[in-house]
């Protein structure tokens, strides 16, 4: 209820998940890519906190210290 977003991948890196507390129970959101990896901060730290904008690089595709964001051709729908 502190309104911290936790942010989880799996192993490969391709999948994002979020979970918060969004006042009325738990939410999650999903976020899975095609190709590339998401561009995971290296630590060894069990937990790290990001800032909105690191956050917006690292869904967008973008690694958080400011590299290349991840394009492609089309959709694919």
């Amino acid at each position: 209820m502190s309104g911290a977003l936790f942010v989880f991948t799996n192993r490969t890196r391709k999948r994002l998940k979020i979970l918060y507390w969004d006042s009325t129970g738990l939410a999650m959101w999903s976020k899975r890519l095609e190709k590339e990896a998401f561009k995971w901060p290296s630590s060894t730290q069990t937990s790290i906190s990001l800032t909105q904008q690191q956050l917006n690089s690292l869904l967008g595709g973008f690694d958080i210290h400011g590299h290349q964001p991840l394009f492609y051709a089309s959709a694919g729908l």
